[in-house]
């Protein structure tokens, strides 16, 4: 989107000649000695009309679990919003289609969560039209009020308050200035680190070989399991 595309050039520009923005997953729930996360939890946000071509808002939001941030996105809605507090909500539509979709994975996988996901706005608003009953005078968006309040209602989601000064999701609507990108950035659990990684190196011979695999014609190389690091040529076939 515009936004999104605007905001990563705008700290791209911050952070040309700085250390490499890194995510840092610190150990939490069994790993730490403490109890998992119960449930997911969705910052959402909008830029409303923030196309100046279309007008269209901008929704952006995060999937996070516990300290962890899982998944981001900035896309563009797909069709006008006539006020602020609609293309909220369409932010936090678009949040709960994320959730669910999620928790379902990860119900598959067996990795149930214990309580339902929690979609977080600043917009009192969006909350109040996905909250109430019945879409009053918002007929146009009938279809997905009527389904957002239905899951509310069924307990499948939560729809919570989320303080606008530390809503992650800024970063994926709104042009920040670089201080306040930092501070959103650095509580969501990203750093500035100088260097490679510890497994870079390996990760390059990997990347090479695999190189050196599809340029040769007859032959590739494959990795003998009962010599490790020995490399033997097998004829393909």
């Amino acid at each position: 989107t515009q936004a999104g595309m605007r905001s990563l050039k705008r700290l791209g520009r911050y952070l040309r000649g700085r250390p490499r923005l890194v995510v840092v997953y610190k150990l939490q729930g069994a790993a730490a000695g403490e109890r998992d996360p119960d449930f997911l939890y969705i910052p959402v946000d909008s830029n409303w009309a923030d196309c100046r071509e279309t007008r269209r808002s901008t929704s952006g939001g995060a999937l996070v679990h516990g300290r962890h941030v899982l998944a981001t996105w900035s896309v563009t809605q797909s069709i006008q919003a006539l006020s602020s507090g609609e293309a909220e909500f369409y932010a936090v539509l678009r949040g709960a289609v994320e959730a669910l979709g999620l928790a379902a994975t990860a119900e598959e996988m067996g990795f149930p969560f214990r309580k339902a996901p929690r979609v977080g706005s600043d917009s009192s608003a969006a909350r109040g039209t996905a909250g109430r009953h019945g879409v009053g005078k918002l007929k146009h968006v009938d279809l997905k009020c009527l389904w957002t309040q239905a899951v509310l209602k069924q307990g499948r989601l939560g729809l919570v308050k989320q303080d606008g000064k530390t809503n992650f999701a800024d970063l994926m609507t709104k042009h920040l200035a670089a201080p306040d990108m930092e501070r959103l950035l650095e509580a969501a659990g990203f750093e500035f680190r100088d260097g490679r990684a510890a497994g870079a190196l390996e990760l390059a011979k990997g990347a090479a070989r695999q190189r050196i695999a599809a340029v040769l014609g007859g032959f590739f190389w494959s990795l003998d399991c009962e010599n490790p690091g020995f490399d033997r040529r097998v004829k393909r076939g």
